[in-house]
């Protein structure tokens, strides 16, 4: 199989391998050798103008994130990628990044007849499997009970289960995770909990 280590930024990112090809997202390159890093908020971060007390507001908002710390994951990012030439995965081309990948959201769309996208894991998903990875490893995707992981939950579910209805192994890694866990951890109808060891990988049976 093709594998590949999704790491988020959540506790457990500790957990994914040194070896083996691992993707991240924005400052998991500080912690991790990686190969590739999503940087998905860049363009609405270049698109704010940090005079302008709402824009910086609205940005901070919808990131969940103070500009203090945008600028920091900015001038990081930006150094490991020079300094490492780890592609940069963004929403458009920037031509400050020396290996940008600009994200194939209208083949990707296509391919899989949807648009459901809530956080930069989702993209990473959708990417795997476009670029034919069936083999997915998460660490540090916890999706926990703050309000942020409520509202990106359904859509990484969502990711996840189009994976493995296309076959895929998925492994879920770090007892922080609620990926793929219910509210209360039990199945509804029948009060016992879910039983299925996720990191030796779940799959569907072809």
């Amino acid at each position: 199989m093709k594998r590949i280590n999704i790491m988020g930024l959540g506790i457990g990112w500790h957990l994914c391998p040194e070896d083996g090809e691992t993707w991240t997202v924005n400052l998991g390159c500080l912690f991790r050798k990686t190969d590739m890093v999503f940087y998905m908020d860049r363009a609405l971060y270049k698109d704010t103008d940090p005079q302008n007390e709402d824009e910086v507001s609205l940005l901070e908002k919808r990131i969940s994130c103070q500009i203090g710390s945008i600028e920091h994951i900015e001038e990081s990012v930006m150094r490991v990628s020079r300094e490492e030439q780890i592609p940069i995965v963004t929403t458009r081309p920037f031509s400050d990044i020396a290996n940008n990948i600009v994200f194939p959201l209208e083949e990707i769309v296509e391919e899989y007849g949807s648009d459901c996208f809530g956080n930069s894991a989702d993209y990473m998903t959708a990417y795997a499997l476009y670029k034919g990875y069936n083999d997915i490893h998460y660490y540090g995707v916890n999706l926990g009970d703050d309000f942020k992981s409520k509202y990106e939950k359904s859509p990484m579910s969502f990711w996840v289960g189009v994976a493995m209805g296309l076959g895929c192994r998925v492994s879920i890694h770090g007892s922080m995770s609620k990926l793929l866990r219910t509210e209360s951890g039990e199945l509804y109808g029948y009060g016992k909990p879910q039983w299925i060891q996720r990191d030796k990988g779940m799959q569907r049976r072809m």
